[in-house]
């Protein structure tokens, strides 16, 4: 965006922690986000606060990027994403702790300092209306829906990690190339990802798992 200097961000996965507002304290606290909040209070302290008072722990992430434009003053924003939202229902079990989580999230982008990006599957997407506050949090053009590859894509995803990483792909007289098997597959049911197993070394063939 035009005018901003720094972006600080993090990413997160609700279920890599004992409870989400505990990852998404650490991920706030990460040396990529807001680090300079761990001068105001430890991961646990600001995980209660994102919980029960989203204001404050507003408050503080507020001046935690304040500290870090500096005395230049230069314009910073934090970029929170967290991925595979849909976790909200298949981890949590408690109501009470979704709709805190949400109602954290809607502070944060109201606030005009973070961006908050939440990607969820599309079978879980109806399940948003659940949450209070969640609706309009995805209505308008908060939301973006995201359509299933179509077969060249596929293929872009099977091919340019390889070619990143060094590797190609193995061939047999049968069934042909093996991304050329992957692809196929894959194409027959857009909503599957194409799977790969790498034997890990430069120049290696990739196999299929």
């Amino acid at each position: 965006m035009a005018g901003i200097s720094l972006w600080r961000r993090c990413l997160i996965r609700l279920s890599e922690g004992p409870d989400a507002f505990a990852v998404l304290a650490a991920a706030l606290l990460h040396s990529a986000a807001v680090p300079e909040l761990s001068s105001e209070a430890t991961a646990a302290e600001f995980a209660r606060l994102c919980r029960s008072t989203p204001d404050r722990a507003l408050a503080m992430v507020r001046q935690a990027l304040r500290r870090a434009a500096g005395p230049a003053r230069s314009q910073v924003r934090l970029l929170v994403v967290i991925d595979q939202l849909e976790e909200l229902f298949t981890t949590e079990k408690q109501p009470a702790m979704r709709e805190a989580l949400v109602r954290f999230m809607a502070v944060l982008a109201a606030s005009g300092l973070v961006w908050v990006i939440a990607a969820i599957r599309s079978d879980f997407f109806h399940r948003c209306g659940e949450v209070q506050g969640f609706s309009a949090l995805k209505d308008g053009l908060a939301s973006y829906e995201l359509l299933p590859p179509t077969g060249p894509e596929i293929a872009q995803m099977i091919r340019e990690p390889a070619v990143v990483a060094g590797l190609r792909f193995e061939e047999s007289a049968e069934l042909g190339r093996l991304d050329d098997v992957l692809q196929a597959a894959a194409t027959a049911d857009p909503g599957s990802l194409p799977l790969r197993a790498d034997r890990g070394r430069p120049r290696g063939k990739t196999r299929a798992p």
